[in-house]
Parts: structure tokens; sequence; C-alpha cells
């Protein structure tokens, strides 16, 4: 049965709701006051080591010039309007940045930048309006002005440009930092931020399937499949440009045609085809790639988690992008992903083409990277096509490491009595090989000394040999949003589990003894900041907690509810797989409203096998792969509104396909009885569906709360188990209040 919202959760989200302070500079002071920071007025962001290194306040750069991943300001007249059509006015990198003017004035505007008149760069675009469009170069790393005047039309923009290396939101680079460029076939760096020449190669899809490399100026070759764009019949080549942005490795994908019969002598100029615009249908497709990794380095050998060239969405013309460092096994930093996301497609809008829609594809840690981007940064994705859904690392971390302290306990002499069923029912998942599935591959997140890229061994903290070595954790990756610990200099850790009932459902059930509870509950343990478990229970401070919230760590319902969403779950529970169906369910709830369900999210349901293909967009077995949602949302996104033929799906073992609305999950039928829903650690505990919670409020212990009626020496031992109280899943969690805002940045 899928874990239940308790009856106190629309009282509860109404109350969430109103913990919105007004405006992102009142919640950027309450962090503030949270964390001993001085004001970003007072204080540079960073101190020395041993605790008293400082964090930037989070705060939003977002103006009200800003739409989208562009900023326009128009004149008082209205007369004319000045665009930056590559990416907001202050996220400008690399020097360049496309600039449209339009309105009925763009004809006979001027336009300067930093007092250079630009004007003759510009050309006329058609449409409905007079426009003109320039890739403006030349600008100055920080504050340039934008400047255009037609008679009384002024309008002026600050662009704020920045190295393509950044950073720009995530705060200072993560240190040391490993260059792989030599592995990943670039040739070696030529600076500590991992700068190469950007590659580009060409390749055709032959009749058959194959995709073989091919030299720019070849002829066609006889055995060329072909394509349909825009009307026109294309051989199928494809151009493949791989570099360095934001000091991961990127990848783009487009047609291009353009690439064959190139002239022989212009390649012995030295010249190379300019890509050709014709087979590209508009459409720009980010991958995120999956995992949860902690390495500090480009992660060249996680390139392929990226998806790699999708043929099918090529074929209809989608160009599709990827960076190493949206691949959620290099850096599993919610805030990185963005920035990378946004600056690679930005290098995309300027040296290809502005694309209509930009939509997010991939699964697992790809999945949380687009929800929480699309959470924390509205308007970067104009749609979200999301395999094997989580809402974001943060909120998985609890029943990751529960799964290790369970683990550990069923290694004890009263632990091992546990049988099989006893230990789902504890754990809540579908077999007890999915605890062993995660700990097997993430677990090593709370333990400094491993997680780390191979090339850092002798950096690697040890408590003994080298304390001031890197470490190599979640929090660490994301130290910038959760800042420093002032006892300790490390990053603060919002792990917690202090009042958590393990396995109160299982006892409520019948499934364990009242005995059993209370031993588990007694020796599970916690860790201790060096990721090894130790007795009693672990505290997270409030200050760490009210900085995670504020700063949006936790992927939230309100940003979300425009964004066309598929969630695309392949039923892997049974085999222990870690990609447990209710995480789906958690999304959704997220995105409800006083229990009802917004139209813009779609769930569809296949039987699957799991394996590496689960780390990528597109899976073996899945409803017709990745292309069949982005073709959804695509149509979606064209009509302006949600089309008839969006709606829920679930394909049944037997290959039937069920269609509908919710109550394809919500009432009894044949889709819930092939795909059961488990569960996980904290919701058996009483967690509630959303999993927003990471240190509860607690509240006596209540005998009400069991079905099992404690003698009077159960109940002297959960009163010593639980002297700080048990959790009250009905409460905020400690620390929890709605983020400081969106686009916000951080030191």
């Amino acid at each position: 049965m899928i874990a239940k919202p308790n009856q106190h959760d629309s009282a509860r989200s109404r109350h969430h709701r109103r913990l919105r302070l007004v405006g992102a500079a009142a919640m950027a002071m309450a962090v503030l006051a949270s964390t001993g920071c001085s004001s970003p007025e007072a204080s540079d962001s960073a101190g020395a080591e041993g605790g008293n290194e400082r964090v930037a306040i989070p705060v939003s750069a977002a103006t009200a010039d800003d739409e989208g991943l562009r900023t326009r300001r128009t004149s008082d007249n209205g007369d004319l309007t000045v665009e930056t059509t590559s990416s907001r006015a202050w996220m400008v990198t690399g020097g360049d940045v496309l600039v449209t003017v339009s309105g009925p004035a763009a004809g006979d505007a001027t336009i300067t930048v930093n007092d250079r008149d630009v004007s003759d760069e510009f050309s006329t675009l058609t449409g409905p309006e007079p426009s003109r469009r320039a890739l403006v170069s030349g600008l100055v790393v920080g504050d340039n002005t934008l400047r255009a005047t037609a008679g009384d039309a002024v309008v002026e923009l600050t662009v704020v440009d920045h190295s393509v290396a950044g950073p720009i939101l995530s705060g200072p680079h993560l240190e040391p930092w490993v260059c792989e460029t030599q592995e990943a076939g670039l040739g070696p760096a030529s600076d500590a931020n991992c700068t190469v020449e950007p590659v580009v190669t060409w390749s055709y899809v032959t009749s058959a399937g194959a995709v073989v490399a091919l030299d720019a100026g070849d002829p066609v070759p006889a055995d060329a499949s072909t394509v349909e764009v825009g009307g026109t019949t294309w051989p199928m080549v494809i151009r493949t440009e791989r570099g360095v942005i934001n000091r991961g490795i990127y990848s783009i994908w487009t047609l291009d045609p353009g690439a064959l019969d190139f002239p022989p002598e212009l390649l012995d100029a030295g010249e190379s085809p300019t890509w050709q615009a014709g087979a590209f249908n508009g459409r720009l497709v980010y991958r995120f790639g999956g995992g949860c990794g902690t390495q500090f380095n480009q992660g060249a050998s996680f390139d392929a988690l990226g998806g790699g060239p999708d043929l099918g969405l090529l074929r209809q013309g989608y160009a599709v992008a990827t960076n190493t460092l949206t691949t959620f096994q290099t850096a599993c930093n919610s805030v990185l992903s963005a920035e990378t996301m946004m600056m690679t497609r930005e290098h995309f809008v300027k040296a290809y083409a502005v694309p209509e829609f930009t939509i997010g594809d991939g699964g697992s840690g790809g999945a949380i990277q687009q929800l929480s981007i699309a959470s924390s940064y509205p308007g970067a994705l104009d749609g979200i096509s999301a395999s094997l859904p989580f809402p974001d690392a943060l909120s998985l971390a609890p029943g990751v490491t529960d799964c290790g302290l369970l683990l550990n306990y069923y290694a004890t002499s009263a632990g091992s009595t546990l049988d099989e069923n006893q230990r789902r029912a504890v754990s809540g998942h579908a077999t007890s090989a999915t605890c062993e599935s995660w700990a097997n591959l993430f677990l090593s997140a709370v333990d400094p000394s491993v997680g780390c890229g191979p090339q850092l061994t002798d950096q690697v903290y040890n408590a003994d040999t080298n304390p001031t070595g890197v470490r190599c954790t979640l929090q660490d990756i994301n130290v910038n949003v959760l800042g420093r610990d002032p006892s300790t200099g490390f990053a603060s850790r919002p792990l917690d589990n202090v009042g958590v009932q393990y396995g109160l459902g299982a006892l409520n059930d019948g499934a364990i003894t009242m005995d059993q509870f209370l031993d588990l509950n007694a020796n599970i343990g916690s860790y201790d900041i060096d990721g090894g478990i130790i007795d009693g229970r672990s505290a997270a401070t409030p200050e760490s907690l009210a900085t995670l919230y504020a700063a949006g760590a936790i992927a939230d319902g309100d940003s979300l509810g425009d964004v066309p969403i598929i969630l695309r779950n392949v039923y892997l529970d049974p085999i222990g797989d870690i990609h447990s169906r209710v995480w789906a369910f958690s999304v959704r709830e997220r995105l409800r409203r006083d229990g009802v369900d917004g139209g813009n999210l779609l769930l569809w349901t296949s039987p699957g096998t799991g394996g590496i293909g689960a780390l990528v967009g597109s899976i073996t077995g899945e409803i017709d792969g990745a292309s069949a949602s982005v073709e959804l949302i695509d149509a979606w996104l064209t009509a302006g509104s949600r089309p008839a033929e969006a709606v829920n799906e679930c394909v049944l073992p037997d290959g039937t396909e069920l269609t509908g609305g919710w109550e394809l999950y919500d009432e009894p039928g044949p889709c819930v009885d092939a795909y059961p829903v488990a569960s996980d650690p904290r919701f058996v505990a009483g967690q509630n569906l959303r999993a927003d919670t990471l240190a509860c409020t607690r509240k006596p212990v209540d005998v009400a709360d069991y079905t099992v009626t404690p003698t009077a020496e159960q109940r002297q031992r959960l009163d010593t188990i639980f002297a700080a109280g048990v959790c009250d899943w009905t409460q905020p969690g400690i620390g929890q209040q709605q983020p400081a805002g969106t686009w916000l940045t951080f030191g």
C-alpha cells in the first residue's frame, strides 16, 4: 500500500505556505541571522579554515525585466525593446551576448556597448514586428552598458559578463578540481579551469541504423539514411561538438547535412563547415544524467550517463545537449547543475540557434536535477521529461542513511532474528535488497574518505593522517549552499534521526513485536561526522536546517505548477532497485494544493528490468522511450495548453495500455494491482508523502500512537529511548520554511 498523507496534511500544507516571508530580502536576513554570518556588504564570502569560514547569504539576482532565460527592457514610450536573447543580462559568459532589438523604432536605433557603436553589426529579422539581432562581442568581465536609442526612445541595460569557466550562481568553485579533458579525448587542458579548444566531428546514420564517422567534405554516402524535417528530406548527418563550459565537459548533437560536399579548397584553407540550421526543428532537448556523486573532477568517466546522441530525437530535428556537470554522478549539486545547464544552453544559442523551447530529459539523478532546477530557477526549463523520478537529493538522504543503519542493526544478534518479511515491513521496501542497493550505491556520500575521484588519492581526508584533506561527501559537494559548521570548519550536514520511530508502521501492522520495536530503536544508532556508525541519535543544527530550506535545496511545488511535467515510472521495486515507485507519488504530493492535483503533471508507468539504462534518459521497456514524452511536451508547449492526448498511461506487464486520469492510480484496478507502491524507512516511521521534513518537530511519547498497548516496563523503556520526544509529522520540521526566493545566487 502507498504511504498515505496523514489527516493533517491539508492544514499542514496551508501552514507551510503561510511560512513564506514577504520578499527574498526578508528571508535572506532571516538566514543571515540564523547562520550568524555578516551581511554581504560587511564581509566577503570566505574566511580562514578551521571554523572561521563564512558562506555568502543566498540572494535573488532576478529582476523585473527577466523572462525565462532572457532579459527584456522596453523604453518608456514603448517604441523600443532591448533583449539579451542568449541569457539573462546578469548571467552572460564568454565576452559576447546575443542581443535583439525590436519595436517600431528598431530599424532606426543606434546601439552601443560601453559607448562603442555596434549598430552596423545588427541584421534585420523577419517577423511580425521590426527587429534586429547581433552577437555583440568585446564585453569586459563585469559590468557592461548596453544602450539603444531612437529619437525619444531610450533603453539601457547593464550586462554582466563572466568567465566561461564560471561560476555565476553556484558560489566559489569547488576545490580541488581535477581536469579530465585528456581522458575525454579533448587533449590536455591549458589551465586549472580545464580550458580546451572545442572539437567538432561528424557522423552519419546508415539505413541499417549504424552511426559511422564522416569527414567534412565527403560526398553523401550511398547508405546514408534520410530524415524529413520542416517538409524537406535531409541526409542524416550528425554534428557533435564537445568542449568545456563551467569546468564540465559539454556535448551538443545536431543534424548538420551541410557538412557534406563542403568545398575541398576551403577545407585545405583550414576552414570547417558552418552549421546548417535547415534540419533543426527549433527545439533543444537538454539531457541530464543520473547518479549522485561527489567526485571533485570533470566526470569524464560518467560522460555516457548524459545519454549520448539520441537518434530518435535527432531524426525529428531536435538538438540535444548535455554536460558532465549535469550528470549527477559527477557532482550531486543542483545549483551547480542549473548553472551549468544554463551556460551550456547559452553557448548553443550563440553558436547555433535560438530554441523556441528547452525541454529537459533524463532519469533518476537526471529527474532530480530537472525538478530542482524548475523549482529554484523557474523559466530555465520549459518542460520536464523525467524517468525514475525522485524529488531532490537531500530528501532522499534520510532513507539512504537509514538503510545503512538498518543493515548494521541486522548484523547484531537481536537484529539478525528479523526475517525477510519483518525487514521489508521495517524498511517499507518491496524487498530487503533495496536497502542493500542504496547502501552499495550511495551510502559512501556520508563518508568523507571515499567517493572522491581516483586522482585525489593523496589529497583525501583522513582523520589521523590528513585531517585537512578534501572531504568527498554530499554536504561537501554542496558546501556553498549548506555552509560550514563554525566549530569544525566542515560542511554542515543536515542529517537528523532524533525522534524517528523506526518500524512504527511495522509494529502497528503486527509485523514486529513491541520488544522488537524497542530494541531496534534503542540500537539503531546514527552517524558521526566522518560517516562512522555510533550509538545514539544524530541531530542537525536548527541553523543548518534553516539555511538549507531558505536556499531552496528541497524542491518545492510552488514554482512547478506551470511547467508541463511527465514522470516516467519504470516499475523496478520487486528486484530491489533503488528507484522505488513511491517517489513518483511524493513528487505528485508536492505539486498538489489542498489535496487537488494540478493540470501540469502526468505519470506514465511501465514494466522494466533496471540496469545502467535506468540512469540515462532512454530506458529499455519504457513507454516509447524518451522521444514520446518529449514530443508530447513539445506539442503541449506549442499549443500553449494541455492537449487532449496528455493523459496518464499505465502499460501492464502483458502489454495492455491503460489511459486516463489519476483514478488509474488512486482507485482499485489492474494498474494498482500490477504495480503496488512500496515505501521507505521514514514513511514507515510516519513521515508524510511530501517527504520534505529532514528533522522532525517532536512531541512526548503517546501510547495512543501504538496499536499494541505497552506494558509498564515497555512504557518506561519508550520514555528512555525517546527522552527527546518522538516525531510529530503533522507539524513543519525544525527550520522548515519557504525558500528565500527563486533565482538565488550563492557567494
